[in-house]
């Protein structure tokens, strides 16, 4: 039987797999991984890349009604190519958009966590002198939380 934590992620990743310029989005997501890579190893798969970095930590808190709540940190992370570092970087802010689009459909992941929240984002768009003859490319790291509440059962 799958975890909560992972039926969060299994959710996210079919969310996001949504994020195509067919269903009305700015941007169409080559790939979209439970893990995450650096720009070389993700560019072989295919771009724009966007994986999930799911810490294995998170804060609990006890609540009221026998419920705890669990604070679960990860990050998403982005690669795209573009013609040149402006192109770069207005290619991750277009997606920055479609996945804030695509959370808020359900920000529940169906049913897996209370919210899933946004909590910043760091574009970082290739300089000049970094380019290639590929032309420019762009990373962006999506900073977010899953708030998780489970039924605490009593073992008597």
């Amino acid at each position: 039987m799958a975890t909560r934590r992972r039926n969060t992620i299994s959710t996210l990743v079919t969310t996001l797999q949504t994020i195509t310029s067919g269903n009305g989005y700015q941007t169409t997501v080559a790939n979209v991984r439970d893990y995450a890579l650096d720009f070389e190893s993700a560019e072989t798969e295919g771009l724009p890349w966007l994986g999930i970095d799911a810490t294995p930590r998170s804060t609990v808190r006890s609540e009221l009604g026998g419920f705890y709540r669990c604070v679960w940190p990860m990050r998403l992370i982005a690669h795209v190519r573009a013609a040149t570092s402006t192109v770069a970087f207005d290619a991750c802010e277009n997606l920055l958009d479609d996945i804030i689009v695509a959370i808020n459909v359900d920000h529940t992941l169906g049913g897996n966590c209370v919210i899933f929240k946004f909590g910043g984002a760091e574009l970082d768009a290739s300089a000049p002198d970094r380019m290639d003859a590929r032309g420019g490319t762009g990373t962006m790291v999506v900073h977010c939380e899953a708030i998780i509440d489970r039924q605490i059962t009593s073992q008597v």
